[in-house]
């Protein structure tokens, strides 16, 4: 898997971080600074419109993964495999929202929020 992409985004206490996975992973990990950080890995390589993208609202921050095709096989590619780390804060007083399709959302930290929602259509949620 190759680092596609970085972002650091440093919210407020009245920020909700809303994380839109689609077909992708989603994977929680701590932070080791006060600021959250998205990564995005490929098994491909990924052109800028089809990374992940952030947009910042009012009171809400969006992080969303383009899956488009990314589930799709055909005869001269092979099927592309995303995974998105967020590492978050360790005090993180905020609302967590997480929606996948059939990504899977994995986390092995303490999530201390205010309130978290982890939605998903088919994939697993596994909490350490």
């Amino acid at each position: 898997m190759n680092l596609v992409k970085t972002e650091s985004i440093q919210l407020t206490t009245e920020d909700t971080l809303t994380i839109s996975a689609g077909y992708d992973d989603v994977i929680l990990e701590e932070s080791k600074t006060n600021k959250i950080v998205i990564e995005e890995y490929c098994n491909k390589q990924l052109v800028a419109d089809k990374q992940f993208n952030v947009a910042i609202s009012e009171d809400n921050v969006l992080v969303k993964t383009n899956s488009d095709g990314l589930s799709s096989y055909n005869l001269f590619s092979f099927h592309k495999y995303k995974i998105l780390k967020i590492f978050i804060p360790a005090f993180f007083p905020n609302h967590l929202n997480i929606e996948t399709t059939s990504g899977e959302v994995i986390s092995n930290i303490n999530l201390l929020m205010e309130t978290i929602t982890i939605s998903t259509s088919s994939g697993d949620i596994t909490i350490f």
